[in-house]
């Protein structure tokens, strides 16, 4: 009697083992796209940032007293384009206004995914801010690294960059260097296709807005 029930404790071990190891290799497998949501300023990326990959869905965002409401469409399966509209009651100015990006590169093995593109398309020459960015994920960690550079009508280039660690695949830890500032957060996936980023923008600024801030939005991912 002793001995079954000896083998019967090891046997349940074992199961509760191997369901363990399956669960871990599950979450590290699994398939992480950071740039599966988009940015407050339309195109899909970080919370500012840009990146190269391709989204198409709708998005909701509450910076401060600005309100932002954001479409964002691909273009085949290189191309992503987006119509913003914010509303602020500081701002009687505020116009929609019309971003775009193009992939030149799709992730491999060992190369980034690269792309190009600008804000403010339809806006006078002296609002339009262009960039290229570049991303390489490390799948079995579920670690996301991000660069790029954003360059407006005068001449003037920015560098930006970020990471991104995912947790259990339904929450990303995301940190970035955006504009001058630095920008972290939390971004919730808890379905697919549905994003809830909450972040605190410019924490290295004491004279900042210490409003939270969060962008909501459907989305799907190229």
């Amino acid at each position: 009697m002793e001995i079954k029930f000896a083998e019967s404790i090891k046997l349940k071990k074992s199961k509760s083992l191997s369901l363990i190891v399956t669960f871990v290799f599950f979450l590290l497998l699994c398939q992480y796209n950071l740039y599966s949501a988009a940015t407050i300023w339309g195109l899909s990326g970080a919370f500012e940032a840009p990146l190269p990959g391709l989204g198409s869905g709708y998005s909701y965002s509450m910076i401060g007293n600005t309100k932002t409401y954001n479409y964002n469409q691909t273009l085949g399966s290189f191309a992503e384009m987006s119509v913003i509209k914010s509303s602020n009651p500081d701002d009687l100015n505020d116009k929609i206004r019309y971003n775009g990006k193009f992939r030149l590169m799709t992730e491999g093995m060992a190369l980034p995914s690269v792309a190009l593109g600008g804000y403010n398309l339809n806006m006078n020459s002296e609002d339009r801010v262009f960039f290229v960015t570049c991303e390489k994920n490390i799948m079995t960690t579920g670690t996301s690294m991000f660069c790029g550079m954003t360059r407006d009508s005068d001449g003037n280039s920015k560098m930006f960059y970020g990471v991104g660690q995912s947790v259990f695949s339904y929450f990303t830890i995301l940190g970035e260097s955006f504009q001058d500032k630095m920008n972290v957060g939390l971004r919730i996936t808890p379905f697919q296709g549905v994003h809830i980023d909450v972040f605190k923008m410019d924490i290295s600024n004491s004279e900042s807005d210490s409003k939270i801030n969060y962008n909501i939005g459907l989305i799907s991912s190229f």
